[in-house]
């Protein structure tokens, strides 16, 4: 009895976030999208067009329904399918980084640099005020990529991003692989070819800062204790184990991954009263911590650098809760130059970082739609942009102009291209999110928490960054989390139309149904807030007014248009 209760509380626990989160966030797609300008990444705030997106949404449903049959024929033929699929993606993402060629910049170039000296026998970079002593969570990239160096020289950017291709392919096999353990073979094909297809991943491929491998190693820890939840076998908590200990090598924002993994653990421990599943979760903590802890006691046994006293995490709380030319709670200030100022104290830093975020607590308190209006801006400027700085990534390092017209057309704002992809993925955007509420409100009577892995992740990196600093960088690991239940979701609404259409008088029965009153509530919503023109409407869901300026941009300053386009030239 106790372990039914624990199962259903921890289910309407997961789809009430999910559907309260996955909700706003469709309703902000359908009102309004968040674009950012190349030059300084400003976010603007565009108005959409809800009554094309909702009536594409249906027609999109109807040609799902009646080409079901098309759809299955190719599906079934699985091997084939991936095959050519991963071989036009190959092709494409070849073409996509050699045309490319860019230089690093700002944190990457920090991390390159610093590597580079290394390896020359200069820790100047973790000395007091060096890059890796004011940020020594990089060291797990300076582990990981100065074996590279040693290897490739000079040629380490290019081989890097033969990495990242590597782990962007087995991130989308991972993906496959925990879908199918989760529902299907058809929606763990589909999500597999959501994975190399969605574009905004491509631009991370350039990135020198291990967000693919991390979120590869990520993905695979929680595929590997999926298979020990069904097996009991210690081999994939072993696997698992050492999964996550890359994880959080590559990249700390990854902890949200671990805590799914133990939350999970801790759910089965409880319903199935085992000790296996207490010393999986200590491995995983273990494993993890070790993963953020380890590569800096080795860098500190190397350059005999204290490499344990950067810059406090609470920072990146104080960033998040303040405005930025770029939009609410973006990067507004020097860390570096505020930890120097600290005397690079983590005892003095860390009461300063609480003191400031006191005193944007308080402003919240007493401004409370101001604080509204902030953190809706901030939650669209990092969720509601489609094309999550996929491109900003790539065009920080074309400074100095130097990529062919074609590939700037693609990548730049005011290009003719880079709108027409990003109006594509705009619509994307919403038929993701809107697959989701699918999901939750047709296959909530079936849903099994086990499933719940992703979605947990997802929720976790949604609430995390309500105060942390705001980056689409960050929110990108999650969202794409999200692909398994957005097919599921319309894989089981094409089920309930074709049961409809069969059978008349389900008709009269559709008011009794869980999903039809959910999604009749959010279609509801859409036009009550559509018609109202109230203050509260334009501040949390409506966010708009950006679509002259951004249009004058476009028009008229789009620098990158010039042969003689510098950054530096400005």
């Amino acid at each position: 009895m106790m372990n039914d209760l624990l199962l259903k509380m921890s289910k309407v626990i997961v789809c009430i976030f999910a559907g309260f989160i996955c909700g706003y966030l469709f309703l902000n797609s359908i009102f309004s999208t968040c674009v950012m300008w190349y030059d300084n990444e400003q976010t603007y705030y565009i108005k959409d067009f809800p009554i094309l997106l909702l009536g594409g949404l249906f027609i999109f449903i109807i040609l799902l329904v009646f080409n079901k049959k098309y759809l299955l024929t190719i599906l079934k033929n699985e091997k084939a399918l991936i095959i050519s699929a991963t071989g036009i993606w190959t092709i494409l993402l070849t073409i996509f980084v050699i045309n490319t060629d860019i230089r690093l910049v700002y944190d990457q170039a920090s991390v390159y640099e610093g590597i580079v000296d290394f390896l020359n026998g200069d820790y100047t970079s973790w000395a007091k005020g060096g890059y890796y002593y004011n940020f020594n969570f990089q060291n797990g990239l300076a582990f990981m990529y100065a074996p590279i160096m040693l290897i490739f020289g000079e040629n380490t950017y290019w081989a890097v991003q033969g990495v990242n291709a590597i782990c962007y392919f087995m991130l989308a096999v991972g993906m496959y692989k925990i879908t199918k353990e989760y529902f299907n073979k058809y929606v763990a094909v589909c999500s597999y070819l959501m994975i190399l297809f969605y574009v905004p991943l491509w631009g991370y491929v350039k990135y020198f800062y291990g967000s693919l491998s991390g979120m590869c190693f990520g993905i695979w820890s929680m595929y590997f204790i999926v298979l020990f939840v069904k097996e009991q076998r210690w081999k994939w908590l072993l696997s698992g184990s050492v999964c996550t200990l890359f994880t959080m090598i590559f990249k700390g924002n990854f902890l949200i991954y671990v805590l799914a993994i133990c939350l999970l653990l801790a759910i089965e421990a409880i319903r199935k009263k085992e000790w296996n599943y207490l010393i999986a979760i200590v491995a995983i903590i273990v494993a993890a911590k070790l993963g953020m802890s380890g590569p800096s006691y080795v860098m500190h046994c190397i350059t005999g650098e204290v490499t344990n006293q950067g810059i406090p995490a609470i920072k990146s709380v104080v960033v998040g809760l303040r405005e930025s030319y770029v939009a609410p709670g973006w990067y507004n200030g020097n860390a570096p130059e505020w930890f120097a100022k600290n005397g690079y104290s983590v005892e003095a830093a860390s009461k300063s970082a609480w003191k400031s975020i006191g005193e944007s607590m308080n402003l919240f308190l007493q401004e409370k739609e101001y604080a509204l209006r902030f953190f809706c801006r901030k939650s669209a400027s990092i969720w509601n942009n489609p094309t999550f700085e996929g491109f900003a990534v790539v065009v920080k390092g074309n400074g100095d102009g130097t990529l062919a017209y074609w590939m700037k057309d693609i990548l730049y704002s005011g290009g003719v291209i880079n709108t027409v992809i990003t109006l594509v993925l705009d619509v994307v955007h919403t038929m993701i999110l809107f697959g989701v509420l699918l999901y939750l409100a047709l296959c909530m009577k079936d849903f099994q928490i086990r499933e719940a892995l992703l979605m947990i992740c997802f929720i976790g990196g949604y609430l995390l960054h309500i105060f942390w600093e705001a980056k689409c960088q960050y929110t990108i690991l999650f969202f794409i989390l999200l692909f398994p239940y957005v097919f599921m979701g319309y894989q089981q609404c094409i089920k309930e139309c074709e049961n409809v259409w069969r059978n008349r008088n389900l008709f009269k029965k559709a008011y009794q149904k869980r999903g039809v009153w959910f999604i009749g509530v959010i279609l509801a919503l859409t036009l009550v807030i559509g018609l109202s023109n109230s203050e509260f409407w334009t501040s949390t869901i409506k966010l708009q007014g950006g679509e002259s300026e951004y249009i004058w941009l476009c028009k008229e300053h789009a620098d990158w248009k010039s042969d003689t386009f510098t950054k530096e030239g400005k």
